[in-house]
């Protein structure tokens, strides 16, 4: 969450176990929402 821009963002899975091969993108995914998102 991000309260400066009033902001917050989730990466919803199918919760099931074990590893999913694009499951290492998803902190890369959060960067590029955060840089996209000019701050307030």
């Amino acid at each position: 969450a991000d309260p400066q821009r009033a902001l917050s963002v989730a990466v919803v899975s199918s919760g099931k176990p074990g590893g999913h091969r694009e499951a290492k993108r998803y902190p890369q995914l959060l960067d590029r929402i955060n840089a996209e998102i000019p701050r307030v």
